[in-house]
């Protein structure tokens, strides 16, 4: 334990923070740290220190740890959703009954259960660090109930429709985005920031070490995976082989690096965004081929439905969709295995009753 003096209350008595470290050492490079904010004037007073104030800080320290996307969303619930409600109460005197009256204030106001949820998320999040940096001795959001966002239905193709969106694509220029999109279990942005050295068209793989993220202002900027599980190398069939080995010939042809440059490109040569993909080859191609006009994500929840309909390993499932876990999988997936149950009790009633 280490204390700093940071001044004197308007009753002269010394304010002081304190800071805990596991070794001498460790405490004294958060004092260290404490002393090098006082100095630069930018130390906050717990005492002064407002919800509107800390969220703000808090990510833009520990935040820089996250995903651009992932900050920018926890951003907006902070800027619209907690601050207009919460921001000017002291975060030293942040109640549950606060927390309580935000939750009723904003359903009052038309806000929908995943948006409560998420920004209680949010704040609950930011509170535990508080409560880490001893700015308050507890988390007024621990005991919170958050809202319970429905469960939103999953669209999918069944596997007919599947086969008929890849046949009217097959004479398109990019008919292999459909083939992996279908078959490997690859998020969009990870197809489209595919580059050749991830292919391994020897042993029918592809390796997912990256994702396309379209820059604000224009431009595009290649990150890391969603989590750890989404950077993962995943088997491919035959048919998708000859799907990008296609691709390559027609690539090559059109003058593109076919060694290391991207395999998806748009006729400029530059990487394919998103919205231009949607609106200039997606929803034509449904159309063409008399299909629902599902998102782009429906195809990767295709794969994943399909495997599992066929009686895929759930394991084996969530590791072609880079999920976290098989429970991930199941809980977002559990709707698209109907019949199970009686599947099971045909095969009991076969090994106990005697039964067909």
């Amino acid at each position: 334990m280490a204390l700093f003096t940071t001044g004197r209350t308007s009753e002269g008595r010394q304010k002081r923070r304190v800071v805990y470290g596991a070794t001498k050492a460790e405490a004294l490079g958060k004092l260290r740290a404490i002393q090098k904010q006082y100095d630069a004037g930018t130390l906050a007073d717990p005492s002064a220190l407002t919800v509107a104030g800390f969220p703000g800080r808090w990510m833009d320290t520990v935040g820089k740890t996250k995903r651009d996307t992932a900050r920018e969303r926890r951003r907006i619930y902070v800027d619209k959703h907690i601050n207009p409600f919460l921001g000017n109460i002291r975060l030293n005197k942040l109640g549950l009954i606060h927390l309580e009256s935000w939750l009723a204030e904003m359903e009052t106001g038309g806000r929908s259960d995943w948006t409560r949820h998420q920004a209680a998320t949010t704040l609950a999040t930011a509170l535990k660090r508080a409560v880490r940096m001893r700015l308050i001795p507890f988390n007024p959001a621990a005991d919170l109930v958050k809202p319970q966002p429905k469960g939103r239905e999953v669209s999918v193709y069944s596997e007919e429709q599947a086969k008929q969106l890849l046949a009217t694509s097959t004479a398109h220029r990019l008919h292999a985005i459909y083939a992996l999109a279908l078959t490997s279990g690859m998020r969009e942005g990870e197809i489209l920031a595919l580059h050749w050295p991830e292919v391994g068209f020897e042993d029918a793989t592809v390796s997912v070490v990256r994702t396309l993220k379209a820059k604000k202002g224009g431009g595009f900027t290649l990150e890391p995976p969603k989590s750890k599980q989404s950077r993962r190398t995943i088997v491919l069939p035959g048919y998708t082989i000859d799907a990008l080995q296609d691709h390559r010939k027609a690539m090559l042809a059109e003058g593109r690096d076919v060694n290391a440059g991207p395999l998806f490109v748009a006729g400029t040569g530059n990487f394919i965004g998103k919205s231009n993909l949607i609106r200039q080859v997606h929803r034509p191609l449904l159309t063409r081929a008399g299909l629902p006009v599902y998102r782009f994500h429906a195809l990767w929840r295709t794969h994943a439905s399909t495997l599992l309909a066929r009686g895929r390993n759930l394991r084996e499932v969530a590791e072609r969709l880079g999920h976290s876990s098989p429970e991930l999988t199941l809980r977002v997936y559990a709707q698209l295995m109907p019949g199970a149950g009686e599947e099971t009790a045909r095969m009991l009633d076969r090994m106990f009753g005697g039964g067909l």
